[in-house]
């Protein structure tokens, strides 16, 4: 459910923030890579690095 939750406030939020602010940079990166968040915390098994690579 929190997933759920910060995908609609990033979905909320991406609209009301340029992307050259520091907020707004940080909200593009993580629209940019909420995939790969979603995808860590339904697979708890994956390391959150890769640092042993």
């Amino acid at each position: 459910m929190a997933l759920t939750q910060l995908k609609s406030w990033l979905d909320k939020t991406q609209s009301q923030v340029t992307a050259q602010s520091p907020l707004g940079k940080a909200v593009y990166y993580l629209a940019n890579n909420r995939s790969r968040l979603e995808r860590y915390v339904e697979a708890g098994y994956l390391p959150i690095d890769n640092n042993a690579a």
